[in-house]
């Protein structure tokens, strides 16, 4: 149903994820893990069962391979080489009244061109730097400042997804370890 009413037409690469990430979780098992079926089950909500961590590998290789592609067709496109796009998006269809305001103080193009170069790079860095944990937290606060960014700016809202996605870069034994400190019910 889903797809027949809203995926026929386009299949955006937002649309592809949502699809990816609902059948991985579908059949991950994650109902096992603070859930209905478990507060049904155990009488409590914090109770859980070990499940496979494959399946939040599959959905963070998903979201590297997004990044990875999004940047190199960043990289290769001609449209995307000046910084003449980001005024077109600050003042396009999507853009949102923030944007338009940011595109009326009008900053010279150096200054697009220097913010397109740290987007591309900050961009591409963002696959490889989510796995590396020295860093990971570093690439989290930027992943979510670039995609809050693009919601309050070119009402993009649904890429968010991404933010609360990036804890399948973090091992399940560390989240448990600190959801178990600031819920000690969790057993």
């Amino acid at each position: 149903y889903f797809g027949n009413i809203g995926l026929h037409p386009f299949f955006m690469t937002f649309e592809r994820l949502f699809v990816f990430m609902l059948l991985v979780l579908l059949f991950s098992g994650a109902d096992r893990t603070f859930s209905l079926r478990m507060l049904l089950q155990k009488r409590s909500f914090f109770a859980w069962d070990s499940i496979p961590v494959l399946p939040q590998r599959f959905i963070a290789l998903q979201l590297s391979a997004t990044y990875f592609g999004v940047g190199w067709q960043k990289m290769a496109l001609p449209d995307w080489q000046h910084g003449e796009i980001l005024i077109h998006s600050l003042t396009g269809r999507w853009a949102t009244p923030l944007a338009f305001f940011i595109a009326g103080l009008n900053l010279p193009l150096p200054f697009y061109d220097a913010s397109l170069f740290l987007l591309k790079f900050f961009q591409f860095l963002l696959p490889v730097g989510l796995w590396i944990k020295r860093w990971q937290w570093l690439f989290f606060i930027g992943g979510a400042i670039f995609h809050v960014a693009i919601a309050s700016l070119i009402s993009m809202w649904w890429f968010l997804i991404m933010v609360p996605a990036y804890i399948t870069f973090i091992e399940p034994e560390s989240v448990y370890q600190h959801l178990k400190k600031w819920f000690p019910a969790i057993v």
